[in-house]
């Protein structure tokens, strides 16, 4: 299992297309785009904490 660094944002997610979701970080009030593994459960609405870069969202 990797070892990710979690940012203190939380990521919520607004939009997904293609294995892609744009999602809104807050408080920092961000907007980012993150590839989705290709099993996922992700859905709209739902909230994740993010990886320090804001490449991918923690799933656990």
């Amino acid at each position: 299992m990797l070892n990710i660094s979690e940012d203190s944002d939380l990521a919520l997610v607004e939009f997904i297309l293609y294995g892609v979701a744009q999602v809104k970080l807050f408080p920092s009030d961000k907007t980012v785009k993150v590839v989705l593994p290709q099993q996922n459960n992700v859905k709209i609405g739902d909230i994740y904490s993010i990886s320090n870069d804001h490449s991918q969202l923690i799933l656990n």
